[in-house]
């Protein structure tokens, strides 16, 4: 399996805190942190926030 160039960068911190916020069941807050993470975020790893969002 091959993945696209950038899906092995290191995560935002916004995107960091939305995990930690997911993990810990606080799914309304993990939303916000992804979101801006998402929006703000020009490398391919973007995917995975919009996903994690879906």
């Amino acid at each position: 399996m091959t993945y696209p160039d950038g899906w092995n960068d290191t995560p935002s911190q916004p995107a960091l805190q939305g995990l930690v916020a997911f993990n810990r069941g606080n799914y309304f807050e993990q939303h916000e942190y992804l979101e801006a993470a998402w929006i703000a975020e020009q490398r391919p790893i973007r995917e995975m926030y919009q996903g994690i969002l879906q």
